[in-house]
């Protein structure tokens, strides 16, 4: 009852999900020497919801859980601003991304913890096998309106 009150904040406020989603092992059958999978899930997730915002006429801010890999995706973020993103649909910029991306612990942030949620639930989801956390990206799912799992 209180992970769905929880999740409930994101019908309430009508609020987007977009996600980006990396099969490793698909991923290292398919490509030789394939790129990091956060890389990718960054670049695709990054895409998205470029692609959301530029749908709704509208920027957002990225906020993301603090990690160490910070470094490599604030610059990935510098360079997808510049030129477009170098995989994904329509290789585009991220025009509708403002600024850079903002880190912070999740413990610190209602808004990362309802993300961290929700992450949870679909990577349930996408690796099959759990009841209850299918219930609850069922519970969800309609608020996600952008997504891409790769490889295909």
């Amino acid at each position: 009852a209180i992970i769905r009150e929880i999740l409930d904040v994101l019908m309430i406020h009508d609020l987007p999900i977009s996600y980006g989603a990396i099969n490793k092992a698909k991923l290292e059958q398919k490509y030789r020497e394939p790129f990091n999978p956060h890389d990718l899930a960054f670049m695709f997730f990054a895409e998205r919801v470029n692609r959301l915002m530029v749908n709704r006429n509208d920027a957002c801010l990225l906020i993301a859980d603090e990690t160490a890999r910070k470094k490599v995706i604030k610059s990935s973020l510098r360079e997808y601003r510049k030129i477009k993103i170098p995989l994904g649909g329509l290789n585009e910029r991220l025009d509708n991304v403002a600024d850079s991306i903002l880190f912070a612990e999740s413990r610190d942030s209602w808004g990362l913890q309802v993300a961290d949620f929700c992450n949870y639930f679909i990577k349930r989801h996408l690796i099959g096998g759990n009841n209850d956390a299918e219930e609850l990206y069922q519970y969800f799912s309609r608020q996600i309106k952008n997504s891409r799992e790769f490889p295909d």
